[in-house]
């Protein structure tokens, strides 16, 4: 382990020991550890007022193996995540899932953050996973475990997110009975959320049931909101939202 007091500092750490091929976990996940880790990328000009938040790094790409030609010799992450943002937005194809939802993240930071012309994107784990390990079970393990990689990656975000706005990215329905899963537990924890703070919002309704919503709270100019849309983890139709920007902005 690591125990870093620093989220950046960890990542940077996380990165080297992953070159070295000295990443030991004591439970995997299913991860695929032969690609990079990425804890977040910076898309744009950097800016800390308006961070997101999505789950994991998906599939695997050629060019994220330690084999790649990407790396640069002796480059630190903080580097990196610039140059993987930029990538990322090159080589998506244009109607893919992942491509619309880096576009909605630069529209919803120039809705809220004043024309703001970049964001930072946190994953809750940085490890890269084609289909995610059952949730639930990853949830209640860093939730309950002792120190050990999850729960210190977690623990450090956790506390760098804590007085940044933020918006996590999460498909399902906008139902608040789901705060009860082990899952959104521990989403609410990372965004340092007490589940009885959580109010909810409905942007569609078919057949008297929520398809997409969000969860939010605010506290003075920090905000958190969990954004839901059922079958993907990808952002409501902006317009569907002005009510929830209009709160967020008064």
């Amino acid at each position: 382990m690591m125990h870093q007091t620093n989220y950046f500092e960890f990542c940077e750490d996380l990165f080297l020991k992953w070159n070295q091929n000295k990443i030991i976990l004591e439970k995997k996940f299913n991860f695929q550890f032969e690609a990079l880790p990425e804890p977040y990328l910076k898309f744009g000009e950097e800016s800390e007022e308006l961070a997101f938040l999505t789950t994991n790094p998906g599939s695997v790409m050629d060019f994220q193996l330690q084999s790649s030609s990407f790396f640069m010799p002796k480059e630190k992450y903080n580097d990196l995540s610039k140059r993987l943002a930029k990538q990322y937005e090159i080589i998506l194809k244009r109607n893919s899932s992942a491509k619309q939802r880096i576009e909605d993240m630069h529209s919803i930071t120039k809705i809220l953050s004043n024309n703001s012309k970049g964001f930072t994107q946190f994953e809750i784990s940085p490890f890269h996973s084609s289909n995610f390990p059952n949730k639930e079970i990853y949830g209640e393990y860093v939730l309950n475990s002792s120190l050990n990689i999850h729960r210190e990656y977690t623990d450090l975000l956790t506390n760098h997110l804590k007085e940044k706005s933020c918006i996590c990215i999460q498909a399902g329905a906008p139902d608040l009975t789901r705060l009860n899963s082990k899952w959104l537990e521990l989403v609410s924890s990372v965004l340092s959320v007490k589940k009885s703070d959580w109010k909810s919002i409905d942007f569609k309704i078919k057949n008297n049931k929520a398809t997409t919503g969000a969860f939010y709270t605010k506290n003075k100019n920090i905000y958190k909101v969990i954004l839901f849309r059922m079958g993907s983890n990808s952002v409501p139709n902006l317009n569907s939202m002005k009510t929830l920007f209009d709160t967020l902005r008064s």
